[in-house]
This record gives C-alpha cells, structure tokens and sequence, in this order.
C-alpha cells in the first residue's frame, strides 16, 4: 500500500512539475503594409490581406457596381470605386461614392465600416466643443456601450474628432469607433474598425521577452546593413483579433539611420503573432 501511495504521489509530482514547465509559443514577425520603399531595407508585405495588388484586377473586386446603406437616419447610394484592406482591419471593405458622401462596407457583411461627407468642413463655428462631444456621443450609443470603450478627443481647428477603442492589458485593440464632428454640429466622418471584436476578452497571455526577439529578428531581415541602420522606437502597440479568435501584435515602428553625417528614420509596420497562428490570406 505504501508502495502504491508513493508510485501515486510520484506520478502527480511529475505531472504537476511538466505542467509548471511548459512551454509557451514561439512567435513570428510580419511586416504588415506600411514602409518606405527608399530606406535601403529588404521590404515585402508579408500578409496577403493587406497586399495592394490583391485588390488591383477586376476579378478580385467582386464588389455591386452600386450599394446602398443607411446612416444616422439617412439612406445613401453610391458608385463603386475600388476594393481594399488594410492594416488594421481584418476584412475587405468595397469602397463607393455618392453626391454627399464617400463611404465603405465590409466586403462579407454588407455592414458600413466608413462614411465620410463630401464638403460637409465648415469652418464656421457656432458650437463649442463639449456641444460637439456630445454629438459625436449620441450617435456613438446607437452602436456601443461607450462605458465600456475609452475616449480618445482631438479638439482642432475645424473638427471635433474623437476615437473609442477597448483597451485590454494596458494596450489598445483595433476594436475601435471613431467620430468626427464639425463646429456647425455636422457629422463629417465616421468609422468602425473590428468593432466588438474584443467583446468577450479581458485579458490576453502573452510573453514580452519572445514579442521582443520576433520583433528584433525580423528589423535585422529587413534592414542588413547594420553600419547604417543605428536602432529603432516603438511607436505604438494595437492589438487584433482575428476571425479564428486567435490575437495578434501590430507594432508600428521608427527606424533610425546613419550614413556619414546624415541621420535619418523610416517607419515600419509589423505584425507579431504566435508562431502556429493562421495569417489571413
């Protein structure tokens, strides 16, 4: 019997121990579609979603010559233009054009992703800001819960613009809603991109150390002259949420160079993602 307790106990011990030292993914760096073709790096746009030339023949843009979608009361009916996506959207969006307004719809829901009003900028100014807040506000409720979204306020010269986005761990996800408003109390431009995407996440695992070297590796691939290419800055972190569930890293990223007595940057884009992680096509 003590024998048998102690082959038990031993089994547990093991089992517990593996479990405690288990490993966690690798991950993997893409670079997504932003980047200065004249900074000397080995460039390509490693997600194909997010690839121009996807969308550049007429067999790719299988999109209604005409759409017609309803906006903040109002029914509009456009012309197509052209097909695209990009970072960090994870969808198609058909893009179209009207008398009022240019807008875009999500390529496999038909849903409005953007609209914006063609010379609806008035630079007269009758409305205070907050009198614009609360504008942008109202129409933000038909489509979210703002308690639970953060706001991000850009109070310029001619419009009153502000961004809601869910921020999960300290970073923010493009699960985002963005509303501008001129200072005659018109809706100039409106935006969702992956809206409720992040719905039913609180918190996401991650490894920072692993992000990091993903990260450095693939700055070395791109740019190989280590002579000239000084360092780089994280500009900022969103995160994304793809379709299977699984969640990504977009880093846009400040590289620095020297060249004799020339100091100069160029910016990049990269996706960072867990090494087992299906990249949309």
């Amino acid at each position: 019997m003590k024998k048998a307790i102690a082959l038990i106990l031993s089994i547990l011990i093991i089992t517990f121990c593996s479990c405690g030292k288990e490993k966690r993914p690798n991950y993997v760096a893409y670079e997504a579609s932003l980047y200065d073709g004249l900074d000397g790096g080995h460039h390509s746009v490693d997600v194909p979603l997010w690839m121009a030339e996807k969308y550049s023949t007429s067999e790719n843009n299988l999109a209604p010559e005409t759409a017609e979608i309803e906006f903040n009361g109002k029914t509009y009916t456009g012309n197509y233009l052209y097909s695209t996506s990009q970072a960090p959207a994870t969808y198609v969006s058909h893009k179209y054009r009207s008398d009022e307004a240019s807008f875009a719809i999500n390529a496999s829901t038909n849903e409005l992703t953007e609209i914006m009003f063609v010379g609806n900028s008035s630079y007269t100014s009758s409305l205070s800001a907050e009198e614009c807040r609360q504008i942008a506000e109202t129409l933000a409720k038909s489509y979210i819960d703002i308690s639970e979204y953060r706001a991000e306020e850009n109070i310029g010269d001619f419009l009153y613009s502000v961004t809601y986005f869910r921020e999960i761990d300290g970073y923010k996800t493009s699960d985002q809603l963005a509303i501008s408003v001129n200072y005659s109390g018109e809706i100039f431009s409106f935006s969702r991109t992956n809206l409720g995407s992040f719905a039913d996440i609180s918190e996401i695992q991650y490894d920072n150390e692993k992000i990091d070297t993903a990260i450095h590796k693939k700055i070395l691939e791109i740019y190989r002259d280590e002579n000239k290419h000084i360092g780089y800055n994280i500009n900022s972190v969103v995160l994304i949420r793809f379709d299977d569930g699984s969640i990504a890293f977009l880093f846009e990223i400040t590289n620095k160079f020297f060249d004799g007595n020339t100091e100069s940057s160029s910016p990049v884009c990269l996706l960072v993602a867990e090494e087992n992680v299906h990249i949309p096509q």
